[in-house]
């Protein structure tokens, strides 16, 4: 419940009332006055009270027991047939002799609003191969892309080699080769 802080009729105020007409034998009209309702809310909650205790006097769903309106489960059904033959809202609510709005509210209540919810959508086809990276796709973007990354790492790398020393084998000139790193740093010619 969303109520501010002074409000007369809280769960806390309701049981200050009733306290003050069961227990203080305070007259339900002079009860109802002085906290600002009337007599018959007065009586409703004493009523609780006595039913079920302090538990009683919170506030209770609004929510109705029984719906006499409501579309019977047939007509539901009904609905949701012919919206599986693709049918329009508005012709299921013509051959049914329904509103629109009724149809409309059934539809959305089930999923099937929309006329692409009835079919579900097909999986994305898996292409699958049997070695990873048989198939790669370049497009010429990629490759000036990976060319031009691949010449500027090579020139990073020769400077790393050059500054670095015995961390890297150092580049072939002649081919355009990824610097190696090694698992164990070269000093005096052996591996440690």
């Amino acid at each position: 419940m969303d109520v501010h802080n002074n409000a007369c009729l809280t769960p806390k105020g309701r049981e200050a009332m009733v306290r003050a007409v069961v227990d203080g034998g305070l007259a339900k009209a002079i009860a109802a006055r002085r906290f600002n309702t009337t007599a018959k809310t007065v009586a409703k909650w004493v009523r609780r009270f006595r039913e079920g205790g302090v538990e009683a006097l919170h506030d209770r769903s609004s929510r109705p027991l029984t719906l006499p309106s409501q579309t019977p489960l047939a007509a539901c059904d009904a609905v949701e047939a012919l919206r599986r033959q693709r049918r329009t809202q508005h012709h299921i609510a013509a051959e049914l002799g329904l509103s629109k709005a009724t149809v409309s509210r059934i539809l959305k209540r089930r999923g099937l609003s929309l006329l692409s919810s009835l079919e579900p959508a097909e999986p994305r086809p898996r292409y699958e191969r049997e070695t990873p990276g048989e198939i790669v796709h370049w497009t010429s973007k990629n490759w000036a892309v990976s060319t031009l990354s691949a010449i500027a790492l090579q020139e990073i790398a020769r400077a790393a080699a050059v500054r670095v020393g015995n961390m890297f084998t150092s580049p072939s000139t002649t081919t355009r080769e990824w610097p190696i790193r090694r698992s164990t740093p070269i000093r005096n010619g052996r591996a440690r």
